[in-house]
């Protein structure tokens, strides 16, 4: 996810999700800008890291710590495979198990066959008769009711 910016400055690459912290998770959000680190919760910045000043591992599944001022968070993205996309600058392979989890990875990994399968979609066979006996009674009951509550409205 990306937030926009009005001030015409390119967007700033955001990710939410949850921290792990003595048993309990806590949503937060994650903010990529000015070549540093920002971690907020509820609205409160937790704290901000200048490049080198942090670290991110990838743990396996959907967890990533981030170490910074010694102190190590595991991290559970909403999005994982977005999230190891923006890490790795979208260039390199999204871990398999984050990639499972994720409702953008269908879209991100389409492939050629995918827009012949999307026409084939729109080809619908005819109708078969009872289709079209049924959807013509339908017709005519309508401007059957039609004509009666106008009949009904206007008497004459």
């Amino acid at each position: 996810m990306t937030r926009a910016n009005t001030t015409g400055k390119q967007a700033v690459p955001i990710y939410d999700g949850v921290i792990n912290l003595d048993d309990n998770q806590i949503p937060v959000i994650i903010g990529f800008e000015d070549a540093c680190l920002r971690m907020s919760s509820g609205g409160r910045e937790i704290g901000e890291w200048a490049e080198g000043e942090y670290s991110i591992d990838y743990q396996g599944g959907s967890v990533y710590t981030i170490t910074a001022e010694n102190e190590a968070l595991q991290f559970v993205p909403n999005n994982p495979s977005l999230f190891a996309a923006g890490l790795s600058g979208g260039v390199a392979p999204i871990p398999q198990s984050a990639a499972e989890h994720s409702e953008t990875a269908d879209l991100l990994s389409e492939t050629a066959e995918e827009p012949a399968r999307r026409e084939n979609r729109e080809i619908a066979p005819p109708p078969k008769l009872w289709t079209l006996v049924a959807f013509y009674a339908l017709v005519g009951v309508t401007i059957a009711l039609g004509l009666w509550a106008a009949l009904s409205i206007f008497p004459g």
